[in-house]
């Protein structure tokens, strides 16, 4: 890990805890305005909240610095913090949304008015009965949600395997770490060591999966400077994308409708 330390420092711009704990504080505004009233371990703990979104928009190494100083004279001017915390939160909300939307539309996903309850995706024959189960079964079983409007499933539709990497497909590499080719790709890679049907394999290849259909992974690591650790770090424990023991949740249905669906 240590040669990669300095690519690791330059994450720590994505670090959303500040945007979140300022989010889920009650009665946040009033409690900056009120910057001069609250104790003292309070306004530090605000403080460091403040820097950690404002560096959200600020990337370069001395983002901590200049975040800090201008925050400094933004409570010189206006005797409270809320000014900044105003000026940098709509970027750090963006950010935070865009962990849970779909980044690279595919072009072989069928689903219209026609049947609105079905979509279906292209997937190139794995060559081994029991792979196909293992994909159907766990794929099928992940990626379905029943709304206000009835069940919805998405089904894979296997093709003959002509040797097309257009074509989403598995391949098993002995070691591997599994991954897919890119946001919206279409080739998953899986560890060739490991049993299928291991509880691991069965969320990896739900969760990879996400990757082909233009889910971004929504957890975090990187490596703070000032402290000297490592941090990493979920968005949501219960989302099929950030965390091995998530699911399929309303808000994937809901982003897989807005971009896919045809009325």
């Amino acid at each position: 890990m240590e040669p990669f330390l300095d690519y690791y420092a330059t994450l720590a711009s994505l670090d959303l805890r500040g945007y979140y704990f300022l989010r889920e504080t009650a009665q946040l505004e009033s409690k900056l305005r009120g910057w001069g009233q609250l104790p003292s371990g309070e306004r530090a703990l605000f403080r460091s909240w403040l820097i950690m979104q404002c560096r959200n928009s600020n990337r370069g190494a001395d983002g901590r610095r200049i975040c800090g100083e201008n925050l400094d004279e933004v409570i010189r001017r206006d005797g409270h913090p809320w000014a900044f915390h105003e000026q940098f939160s709509p970027l750090a909300a963006g950010r935070w949304g865009g962990y849970f939307r779909i980044h690279g539309k595919r072009s072989d996903v069928q689903w219209s008015g026609a049947d609105a309850g079905r979509c279906t995706v292209p997937f190139r024959e794995p060559g081994r009965d029991d792979v196909r189960s293992w994909l159907s079964d766990n794929i099928e079983d992940e990626w379905r949600w029943t709304s206000d409007n009835g069940p919805w499933q998405l089904k894979l539709q296997f093709l003959p395997d002509g040797g097309d990497d257009e074509i989403t497909h598995v391949r098993f590499e002995e070691g591997a770490t599994p991954h897919v080719n890119g946001l919206a790709g279409n080739e998953i890679v899986m560890d060739g060591n490991r049993n299928i049907d291991e509880y691991s394999s069965r969320w990896t290849i739900r969760h990879e999966y996400g990757h082909v259909l233009g889910f971004p992974d929504c957890y975090l690591e990187f490596y703070d400077v000032d402290e000297g650790v490592m941090v990493s770090y979920q968005l949501d424990i219960t989302n099929l994308m950030c965390s091995r023991v998530g699911h399929l949740q309303a808000k994937h249905f809901d982003e897989m409708k807005r971009v896919y669906f045809v009325p």
